[in-house]
Formats: C-alpha cells, sequence, structure tokens
C-alpha cells in the first residue's frame, strides 16, 4: 500500500452520562463497581463526583462534610444546591 498524507484520525473523545444520585444509589454504584470495571476492561473507567449541600447547611458542618470529603480525594469539596 502508498503511505497516506492524510492526517492522523483524532482521538476519540470519552462518552460521560451525568445524573443526580441520592445517598442509596452512590452506595448501588459502589457495590456495582467490580462489574462495572469487568464490563469496561481496558477502557479506563473513571468518575466525575460533585458533592451538593442544602444552602442552609451550616458553615460547620461544611466544613466537616469537606474534612471528609478531602480524604477521600484532595480537592473534593461540597457545593450548594440550588
Amino acid at each position: 500500500p502508498e503511505p497516506s498524507n492524510a492526517p492522523p484520525a483524532p482521538a476519540p473523545t470519552p462518552s460521560a452520562a451525568n445524573v443526580e444520585l441520592a445517598v442509596n444509589q452512590v452506595q448501588d454504584l459502589a457495590e456495582a463497581i467490580p462489574k462495572l470495571l469487568d464490563a469496561s476492561a481496558g477502557c479506563d473507567l473513571r468518575f466525575r463526583v460533585g458533592v451538593m449541600l442544602n444552602p442552609n447547611a451550616s458553615d460547620s458542618m461544611r466544613r466537616q462534610v469537606d474534612s471528609l470529603l478531602d480524604e477521600i480525594a484532595p480537592g473534593l469539596k461540597s457545593d450548594l444546591r440550588p
């Protein structure tokens, strides 16, 4: 075959789904991770996580939640939901 002068094809764009989960659904997701890893073997499965608090949460509560989140992933912080 002759060499092609065409530029290389762009890398595929990762697909993502965004949905709001209740606490029990996050627990269900955690339990499903082994199956998700098997189903997506070799595809670098990742999660993007946001944590929302009621705007009426006290500063003390927010600091405590943020401290716990930081233990899981440095920089992970809560956000006030509308």
